[in-house]
């Protein structure tokens, strides 16, 4: 009986990851140059840079412009955790 709670436990886990899978929030930088796509299990799914953006900056710039957009992304996805729970 006790196996079988696990078990359950267990599969709503995988359900809950497989959903969190589907929620995705991103988070931009540089007016939209930069955006960061993350997943609610917090996972980064996608890093868009536009040519304009990469053109123009400097490495420094863009490295900061990824953190501000990849922190903002985790930032709206810890957010809606705490809407949820």
């Amino acid at each position: 009986m006790g196996s079988f709670s696990v078990d359950k436990l267990k599969i709503d886990k995988s359900i809950l990851k497989d959903r969190l899978d589907l929620i995705l929030v991103d988070g931009q930088a540089n007016n939209g140059g930069v955006k960061v796509v993350v997943d609610g299990n917090r996972k980064v799914r996608q890093v868009l840079i536009s040519q304009e953006t990469y053109d123009v900056d400097n490495k420094e710039n863009l490295e900061v412009y990824i953190q501000e957009a990849v922190n903002l992304a985790l930032y709206k996805i810890s957010k809606l955790d705490k809407d949820i729970v």
